[in-house]
């Protein structure tokens, strides 16, 4: 698929980061025509922007200095402005061509007359940069977040409604509900935020974007982009605000080495969701991260200082759609009401290709993230009376001792284990650590 990126030449730092776009994009897979790729010394202008129209998307950055251009026909934007408009007008009501996304400015300054009707991306803020450039990617491939459903039979009220099994199944909304609250969720959140924004983070996010833009050669166009571990706490942390904590422990680039870009893209789709839901169901003013790796596993904790356990169902249901991701490559994800925490278990192998969780996705045993917390801890020698501190540290309830007790004796009796070693020799056998 061509994708063909059309913006302004503003300031230096805005060319930058449509460079910085550009870099990404194409590491994703994008096949980009861009002109600080194309354009060389000698090349043909017109004929480099008139390859929009034999691309199969159209990717607009508009900005304060993009729409006097665009408007007034003027300069090499204006020209392919010209191009897209035309293209446009002959699909009014079904564009699928063009990708809107404002850049800087509001929609009176830098959004041209004829796209001021349109949908576009809001990427004026580098703090959410991660969750947006998700969309654009999404828009791009057209794995719109929201899909529509399969359209069931329509119900029957004539012998005691829907009684029969096989209508009950047949009108399910297939967790089109909690993709829907995700997206929804979504655009509160980001009005929420923007009220109350950090000045001081989003100018160090923004001088950390600057500096490394300023890396790269502007004559040549060097791919590069942050590194995984980076977009990550970019992603998590851009949930964060004034009322909301956020801490990430573990996260670095000796945990994940090097990992296939879809696995990344997958990942960090999880990541999203399970903050999105989390933050929808519950009232908490810390989140915790953990990340860990044990041989070919990663293993990805979360927990919240949320009072009482989740009951409401549609937790459950919404996660869902997520633990299909997580088992889609390979992994296994486990939800804990009781203490609200979740674990992710992701695959990994010398060659960064998914592996199956063989001996840890054994539907036969349920612990939740305490419990393999407990186990886990026991196995590298910390003492049993210990265990609650550590748990108080990683922000884990209940961290008493009489917690840690009663559940260990509890699993002990459940599967006749004498002691603490033969219970840490069972989930090893297991495969659970």
């Amino acid at each position: 698929m061509k994708v063909f990126l059309h913006y302004s030449w503003d300031s230096e730092a805005h060319k930058e980061w449509v460079l910085e776009l550009a870099n990404r994009l194409t590491v994703d897979g994008v096949d980009l025509v861009f002109d600080r790729y194309d354009l060389h010394v000698g090349s043909n202008n017109l004929h480099f922007m008139e390859k929009i129209e034999a691309c199969q998307k159209v990717v607009l950055v508009m900005s304060k200095g993009y729409k006097p251009k665009v408007d007034s026909r003027t300069g090499g934007a204006g020209y392919e402005y010209q191009i897209i408009t035309s293209e446009i007008a002959v699909k009014m009501a079904s564009n699928s061509k063009c990708i809107p996304v404002l850049r800087d400015g509001d929609a009176h300054c830098s959004i041209p007359v004829l796209l001021q009707h349109f949908q576009y991306i809001d990427m004026r803020d580098d703090k959410k940069f991660e969750q947006l450039y998700l969309e654009l990617l999404r828009a791009i491939y057209d794995k719109p977040l929201v899909t529509r459903p399969e359209v069931g039979k329509k119900p029957s009220w004539e012998n005691n409604f829907m009684t029969d099994d096989k209508d009950i199944d047949a009108v399910k909304p297939k967790h089109a509900h909690d993709i829907i609250a995700n997206s929804l969720y979504r655009v509160l959140a980001e009005i929420e935020n923007d009220a109350e924004i950090d000045r001081e983070k989003l100018m160090q996010s923004l001088e950390t974007v600057y500096k490394q833009s300023k890396e790269m050669s502007r004559d040549s166009a060097v791919l590069t982009a942050p590194e995984f571990p980076e977009t990550i706490d970019m992603l998590l942390l851009s949930f964060q605000n004034d009322k909301l904590l956020i801490t990430i422990s573990g996260n670095d680039a000796s945990l994940w080495g090097t990992v296939a870009k879809q696995f990344e893209y997958n990942v960090k789709a999880i990541l999203n969701d399970v903050m999105v839901i989390m933050n929808e169901h519950g009232i908490s003013s810390h989140i915790h991260w953990r990340f860990e790796r044990i041989g070919d596993i990663i293993l990805i904790s979360y927990g919240n200082n949320s009072e009482g356990k989740t009951t409401d169902l549609s937790v459950v249901n919404s996660l869902e759609s997520t633990k299909r991701t997580v088992k889609s490559i390979g992994g296994k994800m486990d939800f804990s009401p009781v203490f609200n925490e979740i674990r992710i278990q992701l695959p990994l192998n010398k060659n960064n290709q998914n592996v199956n969780l063989s001996k840890i996705n054994d539907d036969d045993f349920e612990f939740s993230v305490f419990d393999i917390t407990i186990i886990e801890l026991l196995s590298k020698g910390v003492l049993q009376k210990d265990i609650p501190q550590i748990l108080h540290s990683r922000n884990l309830k209940p961290s008493t001792l009489s917690s840690v007790e009663k559940r260990l004796n509890s699993i002990k009796e459940e599967y006749s284990l004498k002691s603490n070693a033969e219970l840490v020799a069972f989930f090893k056998d297991i495969g659970i650590i």
